[in-house]
């Protein structure tokens, strides 16, 4: 099977520990978020992190990106299955953009989702 895309919409320390625990491995950017929170020994949290998944009963092959720059979203969300956002636009064309494989939009507090009120939208999985 194909491995599954959770899209993170733009850069944010939790989003950089979500990618973290999806990848089971910490980006250098994921180290920076987790020596913030901490401190010097990163070691455990990072253990706890990539044990997650299994955890959970995630199923296997799901990996994390994230879009560091909102002008590049549009790049990233035709391979995305997932979206998360927290205040980066998603609009109605955006979403148009992954349709073909796109199943889920989380939108964590931040702006509502940007879509027209005279459009509908369905998304199915």
């Amino acid at each position: 099977m194909a491995s599954q895309v959770v899209l993170f919409a733009e850069e944010d320390n939790m989003f950089r520990l979500m990618e973290a625990s999806l990848n089971g491995v910490a980006s250098p950017r994921a180290e920076r978020v987790l020596h913030y929170f901490f401190g010097e020994s990163i070691a455990e949290p990072l253990s706890r992190l990539t044990e997650l998944p299994g955890i959970l009963g995630l199923p296997p092959g799901i990996r994390g990106i994230i879009c560091d720059d909102e002008a590049n979203l549009s790049d990233y969300i035709r391979e995305a299955d997932y979206l998360v956002a927290e205040s980066a636009r998603v609009t109605r064309d955006l979403i148009r953009l992954g349709r073909v494989r796109l199943r889920l939009i989380g939108q964590v507090q931040g702006r509502p989702l940007q879509p027209s009120a005279s459009t509908s939208i369905t998304v199915t999985w």
